[in-house]
């Protein structure tokens, strides 16, 4: 869990933000779903061997499941993995994810609707 007012990563049990004092409400617990992106080891092509991808994994109220998976790579394309990385996380930022923190790339949350 995050702490709605900035953004730090709390105990899922929080009942305040240890970093501005916000109390956190039985609401906020429930209020977002998190999202994460990780490099998934797919397993070896013919032609091209060992493949990879990035995957965005969601975490919530809900349960989890997989929302967005970005295009195939393998080792011998290592120049195009940040511009394939970009695309994923532009993806999710269309879908109504926001970043968590100016400087973490990896780590999402959305509003449950």
């Amino acid at each position: 869990m995050f702490c709605p007012n900035c953004d730090t990563q709390l105990p899922d049990e929080a009942n305040f933000c240890w970093q501005c004092g916000k109390m956190i409400t039985s609401a906020d617990h429930n209020q977002y779903e998190y999202c994460h992106i990780e490099t998934i080891r797919l397993g070896w092509r013919f032609l091209r061997g060992i493949v990879y991808c990035f995957s965005a994994k969601v975490s919530g109220p809900n349960g989890h499941y997989l929302t967005k998976k970005s295009k195939e790579w393998n080792l011998n394309q290592e120049q195009k993995v940040p511009l394939i990385f970009e695309e994923l996380r532009q993806n999710l930022i269309r879908d109504g994810w926001q970043p968590i923190g100016k400087d973490d790339k990896y780590n999402f949350r959305r509003q449950i609707k």
